[in-house]
Order: C-alpha cells, then sequence, then structure tokens
C-alpha cells in the first residue's frame, strides 16, 4: 500500500511501528497491571518466537544461533517456572456479595 501511495520507506517503517506500539499498549492494558506476570511471559514469548524461527530457518548451517535459541528457550522456561501459579491457588480475587462475605461462605 505504501507503494501505490508513494510514501518513502522511512515514514512506512515509523507508522508500522506506532501502529504497533498502539497494539501492544492496548494489550498491556488490557491485561492488567496485576497478577499478570504468566500471561506478560506468554505474550512476551509470542512476540519472539517468530523472530527466532524465522532467525533458525534463515541461518541453519550455523551452530551459534542453537546456542542462542536454546539460551532463549531456557530463558522463558525459568521465568515460567518462577511465576507459575500453584495449583489450587485462586487467580482472581474472590467475588464477594453485598453482605461483605465471599460466595465460599455463604451457607
Amino acid at each position: 500500500m505504501a507503494m501505490t501511495l508513494l510514501i518513502p520507506p522511512a515514514v512506512d517503517f515509523v507508522l508500522v511501528l506506532l501502529v504497533q506500539a498502539l497494539f501492544l499498549a492496548v494489550v498491556l492494558r488490557v491485561g492488567g497491571s496485576t497478577n499478570n506476570e504468566q500471561q506478560l511471559i506468554a505474550l512476551a514469548f509470542g512476540l519472539i518466537l517468530p523472530i527466532a524461527a524465522i532467525g533458525l530457518i534463515a541461518t541453519v548451517g550455523s551452530p551459534l544461533v542453537l546456542v542462542v535459541d536454546l539460551a532463549m528457550t531456557l530463558f522463558f522456561r525459568k521465568l515460567w517456572r518462577m511465576y507459575r501459579v500453584p495449583v489450587g491457588h485462586p487467580t482472581e480475587p474472590a467475588i464477594s456479595t453485598p453482605s461483605g462475605k465471599g460466595l465460599s461462605q455463604i451457607g
């Protein structure tokens, strides 16, 4: 589309970066600001994985790329385990009723 509008590549690049930054800001705002570490790690991994895969495919003959991809995978694995929510732990705040008691305390 930029070619048909005769927009210089630098302007197109800046516009793409601005749109992506806006999208990322909206995603982070929707995700909340507390108790969302696992979701942010998954988001970061999802954003980086395609770049790593393309880099791996483009330089298949270089063993250095394998080391870097392995380091990235181990880093995200460590983060995922560090911020893992224990089984049975509530991930959302308890819903309270008008009486002030939680739903599990009613009855």
